[in-house]
């Protein structure tokens, strides 16, 4: 009976163990990738009150949209990485990164914005969608447990809170873009919201009436350019789902010279 007890009980602290390294190898990672994009905000994000004038965007009081003047260093961020493509901000939310693109889905899942392996991977533009400028732009991010990256997201599943930021910023060199938040769903990996070309504009207009039909408040667009944008985050224990939210495009506004 002894050795039974100290077989289990030399079992039970190995399992412990093992747990134990998991959690901090874990706990050490997220606190990694929360300090290099905490360090890559301080390097890309200055604030207007700085002296030196920099480059500002210009909104409309018509769209009654109150943003302050944001500044990004676009410049350093392309020598930090050639990859960028333009800055991610949702108002009201923890959601405030730099964007990429490459050739695969598959590269920017485990490497962060400076190229280090980290679980938060990137936020990152579909490898079919290179640029801002297409009727249908999709962004992936990883939802991470210490609300990170695209953990926000899940929030928008509430219609409060979705009631309550409405609107999604695209930052680049030459303009700032501005979507409102028109629904936010758990989907298939395999549903319609992740259609990436079509045969013409009718099939075009078709997809884009349907997405906004699943917006809880009846979203209409009377934008002259039907564009939406699409960030898609993981499901927690289900690989088959993704959570989304979509947005239509409200305009575009060039930098001041």
């Amino acid at each position: 009976m002894k050795k039974i007890f100290i077989y289990l009980l030399a079992t039970f602290l190995l399992v412990f163990a093992v747990s134990a390294v998991q959690v901090y190898r874990t706990l050490k990672n997220y606190k990694q990738g929360r300090e290099e994009y905490d360090h890559v905000f301080e390097l890309a994000v200055q604030q207007p009150d700085d002296s030196v004038e920099k480059p500002a965007t210009e909104i409309p009081n018509e769209n009654e949209n109150e943003f302050p003047d944001i500044f990004i260093d676009h410049q350093l961020m392309k020598a930090l990485n050639d990859d960028y493509r333009g800055w991610l901000r949702i108002p009201g939310t923890n959601i405030d990164y730099p964007v990429v693109w490459y050739g695969n889905n598959e590269y920017y899942l485990s490497r962060t914005f400076l190229g280090n392996y980290n679980a938060a991977g990137c936020i990152f533009l579909d490898n079919r969608t290179d640029s801002f400028d297409l009727d249908h732009v999709v962004i992936y991010g990883h939802r991470m447990n210490d609300g990170s990256m695209f953990a926000d997201l899940r929030n928008f599943l509430d219609d409060d809170y979705l009631d309550e930021r409405r609107d999604i910023l695209i930052l680049t060199e030459t303009e700032t873009i501005l979507y409102e938040i028109f629904s936010a769903r758990k989907v298939e990996v395999t549903d319609e919201c992740f259609t990436f070309y079509f045969i013409n504009d009718t099939g075009y207009g078709s997809w884009f009436n349907k997405m906004i039909s699943f917006s809880p408040y009846n979203a209409a667009t009377t934008q002259d350019t039907k564009e939406i944008i699409t960030l898609s985050t993981c499901v927690y224990n289900d690989e088959s789902s993704r959570l989304i939210i979509q947005a239509f495009l409200i305009g575009r506004y060039p930098s001041k010279p």
